[in-house]
């Protein structure tokens, strides 16, 4: 997969119940180093080039979280009402969402 939505995976622990499992049961899974990974995971945006293991590990996060098919397309309803239901409606997420959808690969 090309690359994969990054704006708001900054604020997905804070709306997964268990970030921490999710995010050990993919590191294990793709055979990624937490040491190496967690500089990239702590970070708000990143190129979509930038790492083919980031982009393996999101891709498994998102999936396991429920916000990606097996195909690879992105819940946006789905991402939207999980976020408004945290952060509270506002136009500034909705740009941003919007913007994420636009530019945002789909499918494998």
């Amino acid at each position: 997969m090309k690359g994969i939505f990054y704006v708001l995976s900054f604020f997905l622990p804070l709306l997964v119940a268990d970030p921490v499992k999710d995010e050990d049961v993919c590191l294990n899974k793709l055979y990624l180093d937490k040491d190496v990974m967690k500089p990239l995971l702590e970070q708000v945006i990143h190129p979509v080039e930038e790492s083919v293991d980031y982009n393996a590990f999101l891709e498994c996060f998102w999936k396991r979280i429920g916000y990606m098919d097996e195909r690879g397309d992105l819940y946006w309803d789905d991402i939207r009402v999980d976020y408004e239901a945290k952060f509270g409606k506002s136009d500034q997420l909705m740009r941003v969402v919007v913007h994420c959808k636009k530019t945002t690969p789909t499918g494998q």
